[in-house]
Order: C-alpha cells, then sequence, then structure tokens
C-alpha cells in the first residue's frame, strides 16, 4: 500500500527564495548530453527540457514571462555491488529521486538548471557516477572497501553513492528542488527521496526542513556514517579506518537535495544501512511525489508564450552552458517523500494546510 507524508508548504517571492549555502555538491564524472533541446511551443505553451550534463546549465526567462511551470525528477541511488563470495547477497537498489512539479514566478532574466546524476554503482549504470562515487550534484559516497592487500577483500564490496538533486535556481537561491535517492548496501535498498535508510542498527535519516540527516549507526562507532548537510548527502565512507583488518563492507551513501540524506553505517559482518534520502524544496501549491521506477532525472520548464509569433519558434528563450566549477549547497523546505520499498513509485500530493517534519 502506498504511503503518503505530509510537508511543509511555503510561499515566497523569486526574490525572497532561500539562500544556498556554498560548498561542493558532488562528484564529476561523464557529461551527458551536451546541449537541451530547443524549446518547443504548441498552442501558446512552450517547453524546453533539461537532461543531465554533469554541469550547470542556463534557462533564459523571455521578455513578458512572470510564471513558469516546472517539474523537476531527481536522481535515483546507486546499486550496490553484489557479493559473490556469498551467493545470497545480491546488489541492493538505490533509492528512487522526487518528482516535484511547481508553478514559480519569475522575473525576465537568466536562472541556473542543475539537473542530479544518478549515484555511483558497480558496475556503473547511465548518467551515474563511477564506482562508489555520489551522483552530481549532492549525492554522498557509498561506502568502500578497506585495503585491496587485505587477505578478506573479496568479502568486501562497495556500496551505491547517492542521487544528486535536481533544480532551478535564481541565483544562489533555490526556486525548486527535487531530491535524489540513498544509495543501496549489502542488505538494504537506498531510502527514497526524504525517506529514512535502512539497518539492522539506527538506520541513516533523510533531510528535513532544516538540517540534513544524520547517517546510520551508534553515534560514537568508527564506522557510523556520515551527516548530511546544505545541499549534500552523507558520505558513507567517512569514518571508515583503513588501518585495521576488519572486513568492513559499504554502506550506502546519501541523496543530495535541499539538506541532504545521511549516510548508512559500513558494518564488520555485512549489516550495514542503506543511504537516506534527501529533502526536496519547492513553493506552496507543488505536488511531489515519488518518481516512477525508470524515470530519468530531468527538469522540464513550461511558459505561457508572451505572443502569437513565439509559437513554434521558442522565441525569447535560450540554453547556454557554463563550465563546470564547485557548486554551492542548498537550503529550503522538505517537502517530503512517500515510503515505499524503494523500487517503485508512490504518490504524495502537496497540501498546503498541513506542515512537515
Amino acid at each position: 500500500m502506498r504511503k503518503t507524508r505530509k510537508w511543509l508548504s511555503l510561499t515566497f517571492p523569486a526574490a525572497a527564495a532561500v539562500v544556498l549555502a556554498a560548498g561542493a555538491v558532488g562528484a564529476a564524472h561523464a557529461a551527458g548530453p551536451a546541449d537541451p533541446a530547443e524549446p518547443s511551443c504548441s498552442d501558446g505553451v512552450c517547453t524546453q527540457t533539461f537532461e543531465y550534463t554533469g554541469h550547470e546549465q542556463t534557462f533564459r526567462v523571455p521578455d513578458g514571462v512572470g510564471h513558469l511551470k516546472v517539474r523537476a525528477v531527481g536522481a535515483k541511488g546507486g546499486t550496490s555491488e553484489e557479493n559473490e563470495r556469498d551467493g545470497d547477497q545480491k546488489a541492493k537498489a538505490g533509492g528512487s529521486g522526487a518528482d516535484v512539479t511547481a508553478d514559480v514566478e519569475v522575473s525576465p532574466g537568466s536562472l541556473t538548471v542543475k539537473v542530479g546524476g544518478n549515484g555511483g554503482a558497480k558496475p556503473a549504470g547511465p548518467d551515474a557516477a563511477p564506482g562508489f562515487e555520489g551522483g552530481w550534484n549532492g549525492g554522498g559516497k557509498g561506502g568502500r572497501p578497506p585495503k585491496a592487500s587485505d587477505p578478506q577483500q573479496d568479502w568486501r564490496f562497495y556500496g551505491g553513492g547517492g542521487g544528486g538533486a535536481t533544480g532551478l535556481y535564481d541565483g544562489k537561491s533555490a526556486l525548486v528542488v527535487a531530491a535524489g535517492g540513498g544509495g543501496g548496501s549489502q542488505y538494504h535498498v537506498g531510502g527514497n527521496a526524504a525517506e529514512d535508510g535502512k539497518s539492522y542498527s539506527p538506520p541513516a535519516k533523510a533531510g528535513t526542513s532544516k538540517q540534513g540527516g544524520k547517517g546510520g549507526g551508534p553515534e560514537d562507532a568508527a564506522n557510523r556514517g556520515g551527516d548530511g548537510s546544505a545541499g549534500k548527502g552523507g558520505d558513507a565512507d567517512v569514518k571508515l579506518d583503513e588501518s585495521d583488518n576488519k572486513p568492513y563492507y559499504g554502506g550506502g551513501g546519501g541523496g543530495g537535495g535541499s539538506f541532504g540524506g545521511g549516510a548508512g553505517n559500513s558494518a564488520p559482518n555485512g549489516y550495514n544501512g542503506s543511504g537516506a534520502g534527501g529533502s526536496d524544496f519547492a513553493p506552496q501549491g507543488a505536488v511531489v511525489k515519488t518518481s516512477a521506477s525508470g524515470e530519468t532525472a530531468k527538469l522540464v520548464i513550461s511558459w505561457k508564450a508572451p505572443s502569437p509569433g513565439a509559437e513554434g519558434k521558442g522565441a525569447g528563450s535560450a540554453a547556454e552552458h557554463e563550465e563546470p566549477r564547485a557548486e554551492p549547497g542548498g537550503t529550503g523546505t522538505d517537502t517530503g517523500t512517500a515510503g515505499t520499498d524503494g523500487t517503485g513509485p508512490a504518490a504524495r500530493a502537496a497540501d498546503p494546510a498541513t506542515t512537515g517534519r
């Protein structure tokens, strides 16, 4: 049965959107398409779709346009590596990203588009970071095996990296953010966007409207997962000690978002945890749900053409790219995510009369 979660709705003008904190928010990895599709217009409505590239893109608001309809889909967490020595330990999927549709107020000018990358997996999938790396735009690292010279090395494997967030920004202010899912671990699928991870010990916590999620595992444990922060999911291997000979297994990285999810713990007996999802950010009236299975990260912008002459031409709109650079983090409001088993969609409609956690 699908579950829905309440979320905090927020009304604000574009100029008063929450300011993002500066910091690196994801691994650089192979870029996707070189250019976004050109705008297409029909019956007075223009649409432009942005897909994953691994760096920022730019949308120019046409003159005379004051409102945009935005659909943002966050990236999924990475799948853990299968343990070939233990036949019943199959790879576990990462969590799904959020799917957020919202109307936003804008002014003519340039807006920044960031489409998240999928969390790293072994083997790597399309649009994914290599190995255990977090997906571009905020995904946390999955837990890596300790030193390769260890005789127990074949017991160890990678946890999946967290998925990156997808968002639209006015300068350093977030307009819409769809969180990424957490990475999978040996025993557990990753948490969906705004959903906790899973573990036999305290699980990793999802990002909230005010702070990053706590990493999984006991508070004082050396192998505890890293905490999420503004715009960044926690790293699963942040406290992993390679100087001992304990056979640590990889936990899942936290998903990126307005605030990132915590990473799962990496445990000496394989009892590791999966990463939690990040939090979303959207204005009042947005519709927020977990993305459907197989849905790819993207950002789709639609607007009413300012004049009949714009039909079929996409007049007044252009998309550009900027060189890769260190990304700012994010702050904002957690719109919530319905909990699932990490493999399918779950609706979670926005309810302006309710508040999130």
